[in-house]
């Protein structure tokens, strides 16, 4: 079963990559395409949007505002 990503739309979150990057922010959107590829985009604490796919998520947990 997979993961519904659009819950976390608008949610605060702590997100870590396999790539070792760590980012704290707000998921803005969260797009699929036809072949299975998830692009979540969200706005980081430093105002800037990164967007990277479902795949390269270690962790995701919901912060506190």
């Amino acid at each position: 079963m997979e993961m519904d990503w659009s819950v976390w739309i608008g949610k605060k979150v702590f997100l870590r990559t396999n790539r070792g990057y760590i980012y704290s922010g707000i998921v803005k959107d969260v797009e699929s395409d036809k072949q299975g590829l998830i692009l979540i985009t969200l706005t980081d604490k430093f105002d800037k949007l990164v967007c990277f796919s479902s795949g390269e998520i270690l962790e995701i947990r919901e912060e506190r505002y």
